[in-house]
């Protein structure tokens, strides 16, 4: 594995941490090696004998390398733990191996599995030149590891050392796509534009949405439950008993407890579609969705004896409730704003490049240009309470467009109607 590589799978700081707490528990000192069984980094955590062969001339048994050396040749989809023993001394290590080619080992020691053995820690003390004394007060002080601790150990350093390597492989893949999307300025203009896409959307739900989904589907409904019950039980109970200024003042509680529940479920209407997950988006028909809304506005087109034509709409890429809602939306609008005439709202669509542009007309009383950006906020009206409404419509319109792709805009003067336009990308089966 070339050396450019080993500084994306092994990056140091994540496996010094990982390698430095495994080290504390199991009371071993780890080393990283490399697919040449060349140390990468280490020694991590070290024990109380490792530091005793390092002050001593430096000792080495050897064992470390001559363990990472047996773990690298191994063949296996699913290597060995290899334990190697010297001495009475231990040392465990682990193939470390992405998508069946071997990268590296890593290896801890050294435990003593017959550290009891006298025999045993007299001749490591000749061949090291360490003090018998010496070696045997630290050989005591180490708790004896089993051979079934030992492989368990090592085990878990397999486990260990495979989630790392998928972790700094994600590193190494995404260093690949980068590598690839510079090979043309095409893809990467579209990387950025995307990369700004999602960082856009994520700060205008970071700021609009904080704290508001909790607190609007539970917190601060059941306390208006609670008021609206308990208005309706006073009215009922005092009956004639409460006079008109009384009962003018339950009707105004009951009037805004209605008020807030309508903005609570507006407002979580709007969070829902600012959200990105859901029901998948599939291919569906404008005008289908068009003919839903029509239908749950039925009511209020008779009642203003509105006029609604549409053109035949394209087909495109979303979920059939958001465009229903987008219509409604739109439509209930030109209908709630409509000027001294009856409501004449016409809807249409024509293909401009890569995009279908939709427009909503209507003769109502117009939109002065200096809040053609305004009114696309939260909770913003322009008429106060004289006409009803949440001020969250056309902000959920808008959240439904650029979810899929497209923009939504006004064009409109006072007492002139309005037009509303949306964009939105052609499905890639419509395409020509």
């Amino acid at each position: 594995m070339a050396t450019a590589w080993n500084d994306v799978l092994f990056a140091s700081e994540l496996w010094n941490r990982a390698l430095e707490s495994y080290g504390n528990a199991a009371h071993l000192t780890m080393k990283l090696f490399d697919s040449d069984a060349h140390v990468i980094f280490g020694p991590i955590h070290p024990t109380p004998l490792f530091q005793l062969f390092a002050e001593t001339n430096g000792y080495d048994p050897g064992m470390f390398g001559e363990c990472a050396r047996r773990c690298v040749a191994q063949t296996n989809d699913r290597p060995a733990v290899i334990v190697s023993e010297f001495y009475g001394l231990s040392v465990i290590g682990t193939s470390l191996m992405l998508d069946g080619e071997m990268v590296g080992a890593a290896v801890g020691g050294y435990a003593f599995v017959d550290f009891s053995q006298l025999s045993e820690v007299q001749r490591l003390a000749r061949n090291s030149g360490i003090s018998f004394d010496r070696l045997w007060e630290v050989a005591r002080a180490q708790k004896p590891v089993s051979r079934d601790r030992l492989a368990s150990n090592g085990q878990l350093l397999q486990v260990l050392g495979d989630a790392l390597l998928r972790e700094n492989h994600r590193t190494r893949q995404y260093e690949d796509a980068v590598v690839k999307l510079e090979e043309t300025g095409r893809a990467k203009d579209r990387a950025n534009q995307e990369l700004q896409h999602a960082a856009s959307a994520l700060h205008r739900m970071n700021e609009d949405l904080k704290g508001f989904a909790f607190a609007a589907s539970h917190d601060l409904q059941e306390p208006l439950r609670t008021v609206t019950v308990y208005s309706q039980l006073l009215v009922q109970r005092a009956g004639e008993q409460l006079n008109g200024e009384a009962a003018r003042w339950a009707g105004f509680i009951e009037q805004g407890t209605d008020r807030m529940r309508n903005l609570l479920l507006g407002l979580l209407a709007y969070i829902n579609i600012a959200q990105t997950g859901g029901e998948p988006s599939h291919c569906i028909g404008l005008n289908d969705a068009l003919n839903s809304a029509l239908k749950n506005l039925k009511e209020a087109i008779q009642e203003s004896g509105a006029s609604v034509t549409s053109d035949p709409l394209p087909r495109v890429v979303g979920q059939e409730v958001h465009f229903i809602q987008l219509f409604q939306n739109l439509i209930g609008n030109a209908i709630k704003y409509r000027g001294p005439s009856p409501p004449c709202i016409r809807i249409s669509g024509q293909k401009c490049g890569s995009q279908w542009r939709i427009a909503v007309s209507d003769n109502g009383m117009g939109i002065d240009p200096e809040y053609h950006q305004t009114i696309f906020g939260v909770f913003k009206r322009l008429h106060g309470t004289k006409i009803p409404g949440t001020g969250i419509g056309l902000s959920i319109c808008q959240r439904i467009v650029e979810r899929y792709g497209g923009r939504l805009w006004v064009e409109s003067q006072p007492d002139a109607g309005a037009t509303f336009y949306l964009t939105l990308p052609i499905a890639e089966n419509e395409k020509p």
